[in-house]
């Protein structure tokens, strides 16, 4: 195949990209990266470009996610560094060259080593690249020494080898950056392990692991333990990918919204006991919205109030009943109020035979005492 002739008629500005970039780094790169690196370079000579992770998203038509990634990407790779105020706000980049990417690696390596910033140094501004490296996987050595009291198993149940394997894990690295910038803390080798039972526990999914950061950080919790439950939870309903998660959580959103518009409440969220009767509703009892929303208008038709614990009760007799569906809702109901009506009139009829005096539970006394005083007396009753 004949060689391209490449002319330049070019006469406007340049953007100066370095020749080991094109060379060692773009073929192996995702195209997005490729697209914010260069923007990077275009931006360092002309200040009045914005450099915001917003714009950048805006521009590339790309999530603020993906710019994170890019980023964190070719900080990995040492040509540029990120730095970060205490509360995890980026505020700068350092365009790095290939020279110096080297000298940072292995700056990079040796601090790995370093112990945990203290509490006081935390709160200075710090570099980003630190924090991948900042959570180092224990060698398995150290892993099943730390573990020999529960026979080389971690309290969630993954093997030391099993975590130290995803020290070569690319995938793995990324989403401990991504982590770190969702949660705004930088994590601790027991943070890494438990991130890493999560990825273990998916098979190796980057895309549920990177949507459970996403959804409890959107639902207002970060913790760990918190995260911890609902990605046990999404594990023991057998979910698989990000599309059946999505559809669960689009569910128990919808459903949710509906009791508690029903309930007159929709001006607010469900507390923890609320949202854990809605879960049982769902999951426990596997009862559809409809039923669910029937079961929170009778529950308002009875009390006047909006009582969680009323319509579990109705839900719960309905379950063990064998009621699934409006129409044996109301079978059962006419079924009900037949039994009630029937105990109703066998009371009425008992209330009716029996005299209406305080003592007739008990067997009458035949005896005339009016007789037995005129005995006593000596003279005859008249």
């Amino acid at each position: 195949m004949a060689t391209l002739q490449l002319h330049n008629q070019m006469t406007m500005d340049v953007v100066m990209v370095p020749g080991s970039f094109i060379d060692i780094h773009m073929p192996s790169a995702n195209g997005e990266y490729v697209k914010i690196y260069l923007y990077l370079l275009r931006a360092l000579n002309h200040p009045n470009i914005p450099v915001t992770v917003s714009h950048m998203a805006d521009l590339f038509d790309v999530t603020e996610k993906d710019v994170i990634r890019a980023l964190s990407y070719w900080e990995q790779l040492g040509l540029l560094r990120l730095s970060f105020t205490s509360d995890r706000t980026l505020t700068d980049i350092t365009m790095i060259d290939d020279g110096a990417a080297a000298n940072q690696a292995a700056a990079k390596s040796s601090a790995s080593a370093a112990p945990l910033p203290s509490a006081a140094s935390a709160k200075e501004e710090t570099s980003y690249t630190e924090e991948p490296d900042s959570c180092p996987l224990p060698s398995a050595r150290e892993r099943q020494s730390a573990s020999s009291e529960s026979a080389g198993k971690n309290s969630r149940g993954a093997s030391p080898v099993d975590l130290a394997s995803l020290s070569g894990d690319n995938a793995f690295s990324e989403l401990l950056f991504l982590a770190q910038a969702y949660l705004k803390k930088t994590f601790r080798p027991t943070d890494c392990d438990i991130l890493g039972y999560w990825y273990l526990l998916f098979n190796r999914s980057y895309e549920i692991i990177e949507y459970l950061l996403e959804y409890c950080v959107e639902q207002g919790n970060s913790s760990l333990k918190y995260l911890e439950a609902v990605a046990l939870n999404w594990h023991s309903m057998g979910f698989t990918t990000v599309e059946q998660i999505k559809d669960y959580a689009a569910v128990r959103t919808k459903v949710t919204y509906a009791v508690m518009k029903s309930f007159g409440l929709n001006d607010r969220v469900p507390g923890t006991k609320e949202a854990n009767y809605i879960q049982k509703w769902l999951n426990t009892y596997g009862f559809s919205q409809d039923m669910i929303i029937l079961a929170c208008d009778k529950t308002i038709t009875a009390t006047h109030n909006p009582s969680f614990e009323y319509a579990d009760r109705i839900l719960s007799s309905w379950k063990k009943a064998g009621v699934s569906t409006p129409k044996d809702v109301e079978k059962y109901d006419l079924e009900h109020q037949i039994k009630v009506n029937k105990k109703k009139a066998e009371a009425a009829a008992s209330k009716t035979a029996k005299p209406s005096n305080q003592f007739h539970n008990f067997e009458q006394r035949s005896t005339d005492y009016d007789q037995l005083v005129a005995n006593y007396y000596g003279y005859r009753k008249s």
